[in-house]
C-alpha cells in the first residue's frame, strides 16, 4: 500500500465529542434545526405556503364579510323593487346563505376548505414536478 493510501485510510477515524452529554430529548434539534433548515430554502414551500395562506385568508374574510352583511341587513330592514320583483333584506340574506353554502362556518366550509387546500397542494406539486423534470435543459 502506498503512503497516499494509508494517509486517506487514517483520516476516517472516530473523532470523540468533546461537548456536553445531555438527555435523548436534546438529540431531536440538530435534526429539526437541519430539516428546517432545507425546507426554509425550498421555493416551492413558500408559494405551497402563501396558496394557502391566501385560500385561508379568502375564507376567513369571506365568512366573515358575509356576517357582517347579514348583520346590516337584518338591523336595517327594506325592500327593492325591481320591475315585477321584490327583494326584501330578510329574503336576500337566505339567498346569499343558500348560495354560499362554502362560507356558512360548519362542518362543510372546513370539508371545503380541506379539499380546496389538497387539490391545490397536488395540483402545485404535480405542475413542479414536471416542470423540474421538462423545462430545464
Amino acid at each position: 500500500m502506498s503512503s497516499g493510501a494509508r494517509q486517506d485510510v487514517s483520516l476516517l477515524h472516530y473523532r470523540p465529542w468533546r461537548g456536553d452529554f445531555r438527555g435523548p430529548v436534546w438529540g431531536v434539534w440538530p435534526i429539526a434545526r437541519t430539516a428546517l433548515g432545507m425546507l426554509l430554502r425550498r421555493r416551492l414551500f413558500w408559494f405551497l405556503y402563501a396558496s394557502g395562506l391566501l385560500i385561508f385568508l379568502m375564507f376567513f374574510f369571506g365568512t366573515l364579510l358575509l356576517d357582517w352583511a347579514q348583520t346590516q341587513l337584518t338591523n336595517m330592514p327594506f325592500k327593492i323593487a325591481s320591475g315585477e320583483k321584490t327583494f326584501d333584506s330578510e329574503a336576500m340574506v337566505r339567498m346569499i346563505r343558500r348560495n354560499l353554502r362554502a362560507l356558512n362556518g360548519s362542518q362543510e366550509t372546513f370539508a371545503y376548505f380541506a379539499g380546496t387546500m389538497s387539490w391545490a397542494s397536488v395540483w402545485l406539486s404535480a405542475s413542479w414536478s414536471t416542470c423540474s423534470r421538462h423545462c430545464r435543459p
